[in-house]
């Protein structure tokens, strides 16, 4: 029995070729992942998880939020407070986020994946730098910089 033209057309449009969205074509096994917020995402472990930076534009909130390895569901932390590292004109800016709670999704300070910080006094520096400390899914990572463009 033969294929209809349109069955092998609704067929392609399907995309059968079975690879994952973001996968590596060549077979290489490394694929890219997408910021749910829009921000710089930052891999910790060979993605184990990561952390996602945002910084609003109109705010100057700060916001760090960890995820999943596959940057898709929030992962949260016991870890107190996040800090990092920011290098602006050429010095490095220590901040401390503080650990945002969240009645919707019952996160508290000493259970969250989301942390934040008012920093409109970094105006328009890039996020680039270094987490000084992260805490995520039973391991602590130290000194892990980051970049735009840098995942």
């Amino acid at each position: 029995m033969r294929a209809s033209p349109c069955a092998l057309l609704a067929l392609a449009a399907c995309g059968g070729s079975g690879a994952e969205p973001g996968a590596d074509p060549a077979g290489g096994g490394s694929h890219a992942h997408r910021a749910p917020h829009g921000g710089l995402l930052i891999e910790l472990g060979e993605e184990l998880a990561h952390v996602e930076l945002f910084r609003d534009p109109e705010t100057g909130a700060l916001t760090a939020w960890l995820l999943d390895g596959e940057a898709e569901q929030a992962v949260r932390s016991a870890q107190t407070e996040l800090r990092l590292v920011l290098l602006c004109d050429g010095e490095e800016r220590e901040l401390v986020l503080q650990p945002a709670a969240s009645a919707l999704t019952g996160e508290t300070a000493g259970d969250t994946s989301e942390y934040r910080l008012e920093a409109r006094e970094l105006g328009t520096c890039p996020l680039s730098g270094r987490l000084a400390r992260v805490e995520v899914l039973g391991r602590v990572f130290e000194d892990v910089p980051f970049a735009p463009g840098a995942h």
